[in-house]
């Protein structure tokens, strides 16, 4: 009975291994041997559009082509003007990501006129890759992995070129990366379309080569070549929009804060208003300190008077008493004027802080 138990534990277990071997295995076997795009990145041409401002940067220099989203917002994308409509191909290129920041960015793969519809190949400075797909219906993941579909690579170079190959047809694609198979995805609504890249925000990735190998037969020729460059800059733009719509708001916010920074600088009566009230404001509240270290003063010698006033009425010198008493009578009067003039200072006091308050505002 042990040796039973044995032999299914042994079966079971080599049957998991075949499973698991071809269960991932290339399905694409078809050879490409039709050069559609050599791209060696030593000139800038016409097949890119060059960019450089404060929210993007595509430029070739170097023998390499670097594509960088340089806001924390959007994404940025480069289509070859040249780039040819196609359902089966093998794209092979060479990608290095800055490594100093978290970067993330890839391939597009079948983008189609609209710019809608399309398939990112996605990859992150480390080396871990997803597939993800854009539709009318949003954006969802293809690779399914725990950690948000991110797939560990296999032989990944940190601060190096890796090339990444990706042999596509009938919407089955193999991911290869530095000649290793990887993964086999697939997708059966998005199986066509142009080839290109992509950037998320706050990444850059350089780009040393580009190739895309395919057959005659598999080019798609509803479109004629007069079309393609239009076709080509109307997904450019689609993708774009998306970005200018983000842009808006941020657009507004730095206006809005231009605008109070040139009142700020041109209102210079107010400002001046302000400062001599401030200094008025100063100048009060000292004076009311004084009053009120006076008033104690005057109350503490009040208090003595009156002292005095009990004493003096008990005894039988009757001028004295109404000397005294005369006396008392004028401190107290004193003692009240002093009051009101502290409560007038205390209330000009509070007038100018309400005054300055407002202009501060």
């Amino acid at each position: 009975m042990p040796n039973k138990f044995a032999n299914m534990r042994y079966f079971l277990w080599l049957a998991f291994l075949i499973l698991s071997k071809y269960g991932n295995s290339q399905q694409v076997s078809r050879t490409f041997d039709k050069p559609l795009i050599i791209e060696e990145f030593e000139t800038q041409g016409n097949r890119w559009e060059s960019r450089y401002s404060a929210i993007e940067l595509l430029v070739i220099q170097d023998n390499v082509m670097i594509l960088k989203r340089i806001t924390s917002s959007g994404f940025s994308v480069a289509i070859p003007s040249d780039a040819p409509y196609i359902s089966k191909a093998e794209i092979i290129t060479a990608l290095k990501f800055s490594t100093n920041t978290p970067s993330t960015g890839g391939i597009i793969l079948w983008a189609n006129q609209t710019g809608k519809r399309t398939l990112l190949l996605e990859i992150n400075e480390k080396g871990k890759f997803r597939l993800k797909k854009v539709s009318e219906f949003g954006i969802s993941i293809i690779s399914k992995n725990k950690k948000e579909g991110w797939v560990k690579s296999k032989g990944f170079k940190k601060d190096a070129f890796n090339t990444w190959s990706v042999k596509a047809e009938n919407g089955i694609m193999d991911i290869y990366l530095n000649g290793k198979f990887q993964q086999t995805f697939s997708d059966e609504e998005i199986t066509s379309g142009r080839i290109g890249y992509f950037v998320n925000a706050g990444s850059s990735i350089q780009i040393d080569f580009l190739r895309i190998n395919g057959t005659s037969e598999d080019l798609i020729t509803e479109n004629n070549p007069d079309q393609n460059s239009e076709e080509i800059k109307d997904i450019v733009q689609l993708f774009r929009s998306k970005i200018e719509d983000q842009q808006k708001d941020l657009n507004k916010l730095q206006q809005d804060l231009a605008y109070c920074k040139s009142k700020s600088g041109i209102d210079t009566s107010a400002r001046k208003a302000n400062l001599d009230l401030t200094r008025k404001n100063t100048e009060l509240f000292k004076k009311v300190i004084q009053l009120e270290q006076e008033l104690e003063i005057k109350k503490k010698r009040l208090s003595y008077l009156e002292s005095m006033k009990e004493d003096l009425e008990k005894s039988q010198n009757g001028d004295l008493i109404i000397n005294l008493t005369d006396l008392l009578a004028k401190e107290k009067k004193d003692h009240a004027e002093t009051r009101i003039l502290l409560q007038k200072l205390t209330d000009k006091n509070t007038e100018l802080q309400k005054e300055l308050d407002s202009l501060k505002k």
